[in-house]
């Protein structure tokens, strides 16, 4: 089946946004430039968490939230709770992104 996908990533450690309902941090991922045709649907976005440290230290990093054809939302925050509480400063520090690819049927 034909499809449109577009890929991107973030900037590393920029607009990361603290979470204040919960011990973590969440950023609003802008998917416009794929183009996809908002008439088709919600692609189907795939995403992975990138840096320079501590990925395998945090949980979120492949759930997708408020998909819509120009963006989609990740929460963060560390495994351990009681190591604290996930920070932007933490993101800046460690290069935090996300990679991600969406796919949407024509």
């Amino acid at each position: 089946m034909p499809t449109i996908t577009g890929a991107g990533r973030t900037t590393p450690g920029q607009n990361w946004q603290n979470y204040t309902d919960g011990p973590g941090i969440y950023l609003d991922v802008n998917t416009s430039s794929a183009g996809f045709n908002p008439a088709l649907g919600t692609p189907v976005y795939t995403i992975s968490l990138g840096g320079n440290q501590r990925m395998w230290y945090l949980a979120g990093s492949s759930s997708v939230y408020e998909p819509t054809v120009t963006g989609f939302r990740v929460y963060l925050r560390k495994l351990e709770l009681e190591d604290g509480e996930l920070t932007v400063n933490d993101a800046q520090q460690w290069g935090l992104h996300i990679n991600w690819i969406g796919a949407q049927n024509l």
